[in-house]
């Protein structure tokens, strides 16, 4: 785990977050916080409640937005579930991170 984490997000927009829950959802911030809730900026090319990524005995991203993702550099529609790996690109709006998984020695 990284830290107190299962996994982080990197990005430009937001530098990095480390996410200690096993289901979460990325969306347009909203004006409540949430524990299971990460905001990741007020484009109103995020749906409030776009991408979300939890563990079913591995990592998946589903998508929840109207306008989609691209996940691992292929366009994904609303509810489609892809894998996470290490190192997965995932562009949101114009919100771009990468999924990153601990790296054990």
């Amino acid at each position: 785990m990284f830290g107190l984490g299962y996994y982080k997000l990197h990005g430009e927009e937001f530098g990095e977050e480390i996410v200690d829950e096993l289901d979460v959802t990325f969306g347009r911030i909203k004006d409540e916080p949430s524990r299971n809730f990460v905001g990741l900026g007020s484009s109103t090319k995020l749906s409030r409640e776009h991408l979300r990524i939890f563990w079913k005995q591995r990592w998946y991203a589903e998508v929840l937005g109207k306008n989609g993702a691209t996940i691992d550099c292929i366009y994904r529609g609303r509810h489609e579930i892809v894998e996470l790996r290490h190192l997965t690109p995932v562009l949101l709006g114009d919100c771009k991170f990468f999924f990153m998984l601990p790296q054990h020695p």
